[in-house]
C-alpha cells in the first residue's frame, strides 16, 4: 500500500506519505527475490518545497526525507524451498534539490543526497541472495554523501 498527503501553495509544498509492501507466496510472505521483490518495513516520506523568491518563481528548493523502519519476520524462501529470517536495520536518509527553469526548454538542477553521510542498506534491494558469499549476509550498502549535476533539455 501507499498513502501520500500534501498541501500546495504559491511558495510551498508540502507532502507526507507512507508506503509498505506485503509480497506473498501461497498465502505466506516471502523473503526477498529477484523476481518479484525485496520485502521492507513501513515506509514514511517528508518533503517540503520552497520557491523563496516572489522575483524567481523559476527557482525551486526542495527537501526530501525517507525514514525507513526495520523489520524482522521469519519468511518464505523460494529459492531453498523453506522457511528463513529476514532481519532489515531501520534508516533514515535527507536530501536536497535545487532546481532553476531558465525558459520553457532548459533546467538546471543541483542535488545533495544524503546529507546526513550516513551508512545504510536500503531494504528494497534484495539482501541474503545478491551476491551471497556462503553465509548469505553481504549487504549492499548505498552510497554517503553525493552531489549530482543536470542540465536538462526538453522538447
Amino acid at each position: 500500500y501507499e498513502a501520500n498527503v500534501g498541501l500546495d501553495f504559491d511558495f510551498l509544498d508540502v507532502h507526507l506519505g507512507i508506503a509498505q509492501n506485503f509480497p506473498t507466496y501461497n498465502g505466506k510472505t516471502i523473503t526477498d527475490t529477484f523476481e518479484l521483490m525485496a520485502v521492507s518495513g513501513r515506509s514514511y516520506y517528508f518533503s517540503a518545497g520552497l520557491r523563496p523568491f516572489k522575483s524567481v518563481p523559476q527557482f525551486h528548493i526542495l527537501w526530501l526525507s525517507r525514514f525507513g523502519e526495520g523489520i524482522n519476520y521469519q519468511g518464505y524462501n523460494m529459492y531453498y524451498n523453506g522457511i528463513d529470517s529476514v532481519s532489515k536495520k531501520g534508516y533514515d536518509t535527507h536530501n536536497i534539490y535545487l532546481s532553476y527553469n531558465v525558459g520553457t526548454h532548459l533546467s538546471l538542477r543541483l542535488a545533495f543526497l544524503n546529507i546526513t553521510n550516513k551508512t545504510y542498506v536500503n531494504p528494497y534491494s534484495p539482501l541474503k541472495e545478491l551476491f551471497s558469499n556462503g553465509n548469505g549476509n553481504t549487504p549492499l550498502y548505498e552510497s554517503g554523501f553525493n552531489t549530482k549535476a543536470q542540465i536538462a533539455l526538453s522538447f
